[in-house]
């Protein structure tokens, strides 16, 4: 069990790494990350692939934005500079 929660983890961490190279520069829009794909592979296309896609962004942009790694200004999220994760639990 622990190997499985450590797996889940990992993965996280590292989507939420690539979310955070995403938003370098001029930041993007939820739809331009939706369409960026972190979960699934590019041109991958059924029905509840872009749902689940924002879902899962929309939760870790609300992680970024509380723990004030990034902003949002006129749809757009950029970071603010806090680039570094804090530790944390998966278990809120």
């Amino acid at each position: 069990m622990r190997g499985m929660l450590a797996r889940f983890r990992h993965r996280v961490t590292e989507r939420e790494q690539a979310i955070v190279q995403a938003l370098e520069g001029a930041g993007k829009t939820l739809p331009e990350l939706v369409a960026r794909r972190f979960l699934y592979p590019p041109g991958y296309h059924e029905l509840f692939v872009d749902d689940v896609e924002r879902k899962t962004l929309r939760e870790h942009l609300k992680l970024l934005l509380r723990e004030g790694r990034v902003r949002e200004e006129d749809g757009r999220y950029r970071l603010t500079g806090r680039a570094q994760a804090p530790a944390r639990s998966l278990v809120t």
